[in-house]
């Protein structure tokens, strides 16, 4: 598994999302060797926890998600920001595929919010887990039946997206 420079803080909390920025970027910040040294790159990963409490509303996803940009480019406003697409979920049945319907319509504005805005990069990590409108099982922990948390291999592919934004391939 690759590994990121020391400078790389990773401020994820488990079960965040889109509306828990603020707490991200404290926890970010608190955790900086220097509070005052200039943040380059921010990379938002986030998303999957959103779809599941708004299944059926990406439009309140959306919302959040700009809200997440622009608390980001306010804290950091020199900063270039990589906003990752959310993966699908991994499965059958109805609700996996309202959840991966929502999520398609979500990665959709998160594109769009990209190209409107050159401080905002896309990393497309759905396309990654996604081939063929299926989930690549091998991606995906096969122990969760939540069918959303990754493998190993997932988080390899995961880091190289990530590496590919933060220019250490």
């Amino acid at each position: 598994m690759g590994d990121f420079s020391p400078d790389v803080i990773n401020a994820s909390v488990s079960g965040a999302s889109f509306e828990n920025i603020d707490e991200l970027l404290n926890h970010a910040l608190s955790v900086m060797d220097d509070t005052d040294a200039s943040v380059e790159k921010v990379v938002i990963c986030l998303g999957t926890n959103d779809i599941t409490r708004n299944r059926s509303d990406p439009d309140e996803v959306n919302v959040n998600a700009t809200s997440a940009v622009n608390c980001v480019k306010s804290r950091f406003p020199s900063a270039k920001i990589g906003l990752c697409t959310i993966i699908p979920r991994k499965g059958k049945g109805q609700s996996i595929l309202k959840l991966n319907e929502t999520t398609q319509s979500v990665n959709n504005f998160l594109a769009k919010l990209c190209k409107k805005d050159s401080s905002v990069s896309l990393i497309d990590t759905f396309n990654i887990f996604c081939q063929n409108g299926n989930a690549v099982r091998p991606l995906y922990d096969i122990n969760d039946p939540s069918g959303v948390h990754i493998s190993d291999k997932g988080v390899d592919k995961y880091i190289v997206e990530l590496s590919s934004f933060f220019g250490t391939l």
